[in-house]
């Protein structure tokens, strides 16, 4: 029995640790269990009303646009000659121009209605003095009437500020007020376009 002995121990080894082991399982304490490892949930929470943005702030100048569209057309609301209604800006286009184009100047910039002296009040003095008030009443002309969409050309407002000055100066006042505040200078009240009747074959 003794030749046989080696074999067996080489075989079968009587040390318990050359033997795998089962893997053990963790134990806890007595009471204790295992965390929850599934999220939270989290309670329902009602959405907000959505709250509407302020409406923001209208310049003047923002109204005249508006008031400029398809409403009054393309073409000037007051003839050119039509510059003795109302007399107060008749009197003030013939002796002040200076001070109804600063009128103009402020009104067509968002500023409203002021009494006229400004910037361009004094650039339109300075122009009359030396004698090229027509040069600066020609740019102004042509800014309102892009501006607005009036159909004309340069050459036409060259020829209408040099030559009718004053004329020129109170159809673009006229002009402004309609166009920045609906408004009919010659009776205050909303003005109404003048839409031409219809017309009859010949």
């Amino acid at each position: 029995m003794s030749q046989y002995q080696p074999y067996q121990q080489a075989q079968y080894p009587h040390n318990a640790d050359a033997y795998p082991q089962p893997h053990a399982q963790q134990s806890f304490p007595p009471g204790a269990h295992p965390q929850n490892t599934q999220p939270p949930t989290t309670a329902y929470q009602p959405q907000q009303p959505v709250s509407e943005k302020p409406q923001p702030h209208v310049h003047a100048h923002a109204v005249g646009q508006q008031h400029s569209g398809s409403k009054f057309g393309n073409k000037w609301l007051f003839g050119l000659f039509d510059c003795f209604s109302p007399f107060g800006t008749c009197c003030l286009g013939t002796w002040c121009p200076c001070i109804l184009a600063g009128k103009t100047y402020a009104r067509e910039h968002g500023e409203g209605e002021t009494d006229g002296f400004n910037m361009m009040c004094i650039g339109n003095c300075c122009a009359i003095s030396f004698g090229f008030a027509g040069c600066l009443q020609c740019i102004m002309r042509s800014q309102q009437r892009e501006k607005y969409g009036i159909e004309s050309n340069s050459f036409n407002d060259f020829c209408i500020s040099c030559c009718c000055s004053c004329c020129a100066l109170i159809q673009e006042d006229k002009e402004s007020i309609v166009r920045t505040t609906g408004m009919n200078p010659k009776t205050n009240i909303a003005y109404q376009p003048v839409h031409q009747g219809m017309q009859y074959p010949a």
